[in-house]
């Protein structure tokens, strides 16, 4: 049976999904737009645009972490179990990271309604990460 809850994990999720995708996608623009006018070694632009997609994605991490985190503390809302008790927000952005990659380690999971956060996390760092490949890609065409 669907609670209250359950549309504020959904509703949140969506609105972080829409917030991860929209950074990327500024991110990924301002880097191809601006890395060029730098004029700098080929090597060098390359290095830049991955290391400028690194941080997208550790910032897109660090927002579904922080999601998870604030909703767990929420009644009904789930929880993230694992080996240990108690979860802190650093737990939460390490399995944040673990669901994004796709990794998967099996250690900690989600109960409850806030599995929906981490299946759409997954799914969302799939599809970045290949966008991100993609555009590291074109990058390298033009200047190798």
């Amino acid at each position: 049976m669907l609670t209250p809850i359950h549309f504020v994990v959904a509703t949140a999720t969506l609105a972080t999904l829409v917030v991860c995708v929209s950074i990327h996608g500024v991110a990924a623009a301002f880097l191809m737009r601006r890395l060029p006018a730098l004029k700098l070694h080929a090597a060098a632009t390359v290095i830049l645009m991955v290391l400028g997609l690194f941080v997208a994605h550790v910032v897109e991490i660090w927002l579904f972490g922080i999601l998870s985190w604030t909703l767990v503390q929420f009644e009904g809302a789930g929880a993230v179990v694992g080996q240990q008790d108690v979860m802190t927000v650093l737990d939460h952005v390490y399995f944040s990271a673990v669901s994004y990659t796709t990794l998967g380690y099996g250690e900690v999971y989600p109960v409850g309604p806030i599995r929906f956060i981490f299946g759409t996390e997954a799914l969302t760092g799939f599809m970045l990460i290949t966008w991100s490949a993609s555009i590291t890609f074109l990058e390298m065409q033009r200047f190798w």
